[in-house]
């Protein structure tokens, strides 16, 4: 089951003053959709009492860059640059994620990217995020994303960083098309998923349409 719920007044760039955010239940979107893929991931390595470690971090960081690669499709015919803003981001186009996390540094590279907010001890002890040093949080808001939202390239690697301790997606005013496959019901976790004002109208009228069948 998916249940929407309406919140006025989010953003100046929602139509009529309000969004629509999404909220996975536990009664997931495949039993009415179907059954999803096969081979999709649904378990993260190196995950230890609370810590995203070394295996887990290059697993966070390979989905981070992947859904990147995934979602930055300059030849598509869409009509914005994509990936507005890819500070961090961009990182991975020259190097690999392994020369990324190498080093001393306390805190992986990818928490400093654009939209990126990773769990901290102190987050981990008020219990708003699972594991500390993972990606808690991606809030990547009208920034050019494009690409199809049932596509492997997106939601494999969103049910990556789920499996590694994401709890809130926001992909607000981007240029993604297409409807929720049977796999985003398997986000169980998330807390918040805000897919407000995608360009094309029709599946935001399929959201709405699906919201008034619940009421």
């Amino acid at each position: 089951m998916i249940m929407t719920k309406r919140v006025e007044g989010r953003s100046s760039r929602c139509a009529a003053g309000c969004c629509w955010v999404l909220l996975l239940c536990l009664s997931s979107a495949q039993h009415a959709a179907g059954a999803p893929r096969a081979g999709i991931p649904s378990s993260c390595p190196g995950l230890q009492q609370g810590v995203c470690t070394a295996a887990c971090q290059l697993a966070t960081c390979t989905a981070l860059a992947d859904f990147y690669t995934s979602t930055f499709n300059p030849d598509k015919p869409w009509d914005t640059k994509p990936w507005a803003n890819k500070q961090g981001w961009e990182l991975t186009e020259s190097r690999s994620c392994q020369q990324l996390l190498a080093g001393p540094a306390r805190v992986p590279s990818y928490c400093s990217w654009n939209g990126v907010s990773c769990c901290d001890p102190a987050g981990l002890a008020e219990k708003q995020c699972p594991y500390v040093q993972s990606v808690s949080e991606l809030k990547v808001q009208v920034n050019g994303l494009n690409g199809t939202l049932g596509s492997p390239g997106i939601i494999n690697n969103l049910l990556q960083l789920h499996a590694c301790g994401l709890t809130r997606l926001s992909l607000q005013g981007n240029d993604l098309t297409g409807s929720m496959t049977p796999e985003w019901g398997l986000m169980t976790n998330l807390l918040v998923l805000d897919l407000c004002e995608f360009r094309q109208q029709h599946w935001q009228q399929r959201v709405h349409s699906r919201h008034d069948s619940h009421m």
